[in-house]
């Protein structure tokens, strides 16, 4: 029986061109994202592939990677479920799959490339073929690469082009002032970015009556965006003023929703921000005048006994809103529709604090 002669095409070295293998977007945190293919084939049967080496270049193999996988699928394009795995290596820069005994059919066999993905993953990743000696077989011998009478190749590309992993971001941070809240953020490298969405939420007071009840939510919101600098190698440093926050919210919560062009969306590890009260203050109601209802707004510094109460010109009580432990920030509604037109007063007591702002009710 002849020897067979073995073909490699579908992989490539820089002279003669590109495979056109375009692997599908790579997801970061996911397993079994292909980044590489090629194909083997005999001219008679007998051979069989027994290792192969693999370099890897763009990514950071020691933090985007976490496995390298060598598997078969029984189609040109991969499916997970549908194909047999061969070999799995730690990532590095040049990895050998041994031991395969795959065997190399005249109609040809499709190997594929695999990277398991770390969730910090960024930048991208393209798989190659080292050299001919990349390639170890039984019972056959490279005789074509890519249609020509070769022997001998370097840096066979296993895709058209690198594979593109999401926006590195290499700070996120947030610093509160007394009224806003500025964000900033750098990525380290960015491919196909279209724009940054800035998300908030906060564990608040969202609703609060005369009784003191409340109802605490966490809802992110989307509340400014930034537009992102496409594909670039280079650092890219972002900021935004967040200037509208709730009020009763002693603290905050952001991350970041960055959109691909694609519409492909990733969302950032959330960071808080503490804004509790320096002072223990009541600011004034709103509205002021006030026909049926008005909100009251007031913060304490530190633990104590908060009583809030609305009193007449003749200092009689004629409501009450808290009377209760409290501290940081609060918010309140007041129930102004069955009072008397007139001047009232709000008084804040907590501790030894005492705070007090006037209120005119028409009718």
């Amino acid at each position: 029986m002849p020897t067979p002669e073995i073909a490699l095409t579908d992989g490539r070295d820089d002279a003669n061109g590109g495979t056109d293998y375009v692997p599908p977007p790579a997801q970061p945190g996911t397993s079994d994202n292909p980044i590489g293919r090629f194909v083997l084939s005999a001219d008679v049967t007998g051979a069989t592939l027994d290792s192969v080496a693999v370099t890897v270049d763009g990514a950071d193999a020691a933090t985007d990677l976490s496995t390298l996988e060598l598997w078969v699928p029984p189609a040109p394009t991969f499916v997970s479920g549908t194909a047999q795995p061969l070999d799995l290596s730690q990532p590095d820069t040049l990895v050998t799959f041994e031991g395969l005994g795959v065997p190399i059919p005249i109609e040809g066999t499709y190997l594929f490339v695999l990277a398991d993905l770390n969730p910090e993953a960024g930048g991208t990743v393209e798989a190659a073929l080292a050299s001919e000696e990349a390639l170890a077989f039984s019972g056959g011998a490279l005789a074509v690469v890519n249609g020509q009478g070769t022997t001998t190749f370097t840096g066979a590309r296993l895709a058209a082009e690198a594979t593109p992993l999401p926006v590195e971001l290499a700070t996120f941070e947030a610093e509160p002032t007394s009224e806003a809240v500025q964000l900033r953020w750098q990525t380290a490298a960015e491919t196909g970015n279209a724009r940054f969405e800035v998300q908030r939420a906060s564990a608040g007071d969202a609703a609060g009556d005369a009784a003191g009840a409340s109802t605490r939510t966490i809802t992110w919101t989307t509340v400014g965006q930034r537009s992102g600098a496409g594909t670039t190698t280079e650092a890219q440093a972002y900021r935004f003023t967040d200037r509208d926050l709730p009020y009763a919210a002693d603290s905050l919560r952001y991350r970041l929703r960055q959109v691909d062009v694609d519409g492909t969306a990733h969302l950032s590890d959330p960071i808080v921000v503490a804004r509790g009260p320096a002072t223990t203050k009541l600011l004034g109601t709103f509205p002021n005048p006030a026909r049926s209802r008005a909100t009251v707004r007031y913060a304490v510094e530190a633990p104590a006994e908060v009583d809030l109460a609305l009193y007449d010109l003749l200092g009689r009580r004629v409501q009450t809103l808290v009377r209760q432990e409290q501290e940081g920030r609060h918010e309140r509604r007041l129930d102004t529709s069955r009072l008397p037109s007139g001047t009232y007063f709000l008084r804040l007591q907590a501790g030894g604090t005492v705070k007090t702002q006037k209120l005119t009710v028409v009718r």
